[in-house]
């Protein structure tokens, strides 16, 4: 009897002591796996560069004096228009409360 109960324990044993041994090479093999992949920039496609050209400060202050300039004309029209008088037509008109 001893016998059996030595071999069951033995088959137990070598059972655990396989599962063991596997997940301890799934472990190690996890570790050193990440050395072997490609790294993330070396996977991903090339992608166009879409990024602005580099800041221009003479160009923008152009820009900035023509929209200027051009705001000023569209300005002095309107006031040109107020200092002049506006003609206005009442069409309808609200009924007005008596009292005040």
């Amino acid at each position: 009897m001893s016998a059996d109960r030595n071999n069951v324990i033995s088959r137990r044993s070598n059972t655990w002591f396989t599962a063991a041994a596997v997940f301890a090479g799934v472990l190690v093999g996890a570790h050193f796996a990440d050395g072997v992949r490609p790294e993330e920039a070396m996977a991903q496609q090339p992608r166009e560069d879409k990024t602005p050209p580099p800041f221009n400060s003479a160009g923008d202050r152009k820009v900035l004096i023509e929209q200027l300039t051009e705001l000023n004309t569209k300005l002095a029209r309107i006031e040109a228009k107020f200092n002049t008088g506006i003609n206005v037509k009442v069409t309808e008109m609200p009924a007005m409360k008596e009292g005040k």
